[in-house]
């Protein structure tokens, strides 16, 4: 498989769109349209793994979208971090589903809508993905998406890239330092030679 490595990135948010459901929609839209361009998502790939950088909401940024008569999902700047990483990867989530790299675990109805939207990305652990991580900053007002991804050789588009020496292995990180998860993704990656 060829491991290949994508970056993108989102439209600015305003700040009540930080930690929304519009936030979850974009950074889904940012994928797809990037892997997808020609409008027809990749069925090539094997894994996929998505890095986010996402916004997080300041007490400037909550006051400047008071001043325009808008609400923000939160007024605790500390609470905007976790709703703005759980939008976000929401979406990335989906995204890798529907280019077939991925399954989501946890509950989405056919619109890939999640009820109680809120209370489960802040509250349902159940819910989520081993595909995705996502860490918020003050520095920028949109998502920076990095894709890591393999696709299968033997389809057309990646014949003519080359096989790479380099492999991805993907976990769930269970605890802040989870060195039994880092030790099995070095297992995974290293395959059946140990190499």
């Amino acid at each position: 498989a060829a491991l290949e490595l994508h970056v993108t990135r989102t439209r600015d948010f305003k700040p009540e769109e930080v930690g929304t459901p519009v936030m979850a929609a974009e950074t889904r839209r940012a994928i797809e349209e990037y892997l997808g361009g020609d409008g027809n998502l990749p069925n090539d790939i094997d894994d996929m793994f998505v890095q986010i950088k996402c916004p997080l909401l300041t007490p400037e940024r909550i006051t400047e979208a008071a001043a325009r008569g808008e609400t923000c999902a939160t007024t605790d700047c500390y609470k905007s971090m976790a709703l703005s990483r759980g939008a976000s990867a929401i979406g990335a989530a989906v995204a890798s589903i529907n280019c077939r790299a991925t399954t989501l675990e946890g509950r989405l109805n056919d619109d890939y809508e999640v009820p109680n939207f809120y209370a489960s990305i802040c509250e349902d652990y159940s819910f989520g993905s081993d595909r995705v991580s996502s860490s918020a900053g003050v520095e920028l007002m949109h998502c920076e998406i990095l894709m890591m991804l393999t696709r299968r050789r033997e389809s057309s588009a990646s014949l003519t890239t080359p096989r790479s020496k380099f492999r991805m292995a993907l976990g769930r990180m269970d605890d802040a330092i989870d060195l039994v998860g880092v030790t099995r993704c070095v297992e995974r990656a290293r395959g059946p030679r140990g190499t």
